[in-house]
């Protein structure tokens, strides 16, 4: 888990809170805000309980503000989890979620302008399914987070019918097969 931020056509910065699942690589959550605070925070994670979203044993966490000592025992009471905070100054410690900061910044809001908050959200909602429904990942064999590889059988793969389909406001195109 951590924070990454943008900035709007007005120079507000809004940050966005990113949680994800390692070993899948699937983007758990990923909500922007204005001004995070502790209160928000905690919100977010009792929105995940609320979709049944299995929790894991533990969470990396860096040593932002946001994350007061008041976080670690809050989580482990009501939600069981354990944080581990990586060392001052080490952000490799927590690598996988600050790639994925780059690849949202250079994928979504590097080729853009930002208005609002509310694009934001809804960039982010639209950029968290391709993600995790459609976007190839090389560090899970080309696989998409959400869905395991399925082999096409009883396919004529000898057809022309190329199927195009656009995501995140028309920012990335997928080609497929037609059926």
């Amino acid at each position: 888990m951590d924070f990454t931020s943008v900035f709007d056509s007005y120079l507000n910065q809004i940050f966005i809170l990113v949680i994800m699942d390692i070993i899948s690589r699937k983007i758990v959550l990923l909500r922007p805000s204005h001004s995070p605070n502790r209160l928000w925070l905690v919100q977010q994670f009792k929105n995940i309980e609320m979709e049944e979203v299995a929790f894991p044993k533990f969470i990396i966490i860096d040593n932002d503000g946001i994350y007061g000592r008041w976080m670690d025992p809050l989580l482990d009471d009501y939600f069981g989890l354990s944080t581990l905070r990586i060392e001052n100054g080490k952000p490799w410690q927590n690598g996988h979620i600050e790639r994925t900061h780059l690849t949202l910044k250079r994928e979504v809001f590097n080729r853009i302008i930002i208005s609002d908050l509310e694009q934001v959200n809804s960039l982010c909602r639209s950029y968290q399914g391709y993600y995790n429904n459609i976007r190839p990942h090389q560090a899970i064999a080309g696989e998409t987070p959400s869905r395991s590889k399925v082999i096409a059988q009883n396919k004529n793969f000898n057809t022309k019918m190329i199927r195009k389909i656009s995501h995140v406001t028309e920012l990335f195109t997928e080609f497929s097969m037609a059926a």
